[in-house]
């Protein structure tokens, strides 16, 4: 096993393709900067969050921005939505 696990990143981004890279950089830039803001709103009012989340809802909001609406992967969103569906009902009934 290794040190480093990046499957998550290659998650996150592989749910957008970024072939355009000027745009793609500031895609990056923008999702990385709204999480920094928005965990450190969090933090001040004592909500819990994931910047995980955080950073894919940027990183897609980003490319909504960018007006590449086509660049979204609907099949990896699928797999996050259906995750989550799937652990709030757990954690619902099971905890």
């Amino acid at each position: 096993m290794s040190i480093f696990n990046f499957s998550v990143a290659d998650f996150m981004f592989s749910m957008i393709d970024m072939s355009d890279k000027i745009n793609g950089l500031s895609v990056i830039f923008s999702a990385i900067f709204s999480t920094i803001i928005f965990s450190n709103i969090a933090l001040i009012f004592g909500i819990p969050t994931s910047e995980t989340h955080s950073l894919i809802a940027g990183i897609t909001g980003g490319m909504l921005a960018c007006e590449k609406i086509n660049n979204i992967s609907i099949e990896e969103w699928a797999k996050v939505i259906v995750r989550s569906c799937f652990f709030n009902y757990w954690n619902l009934y099971f905890y």
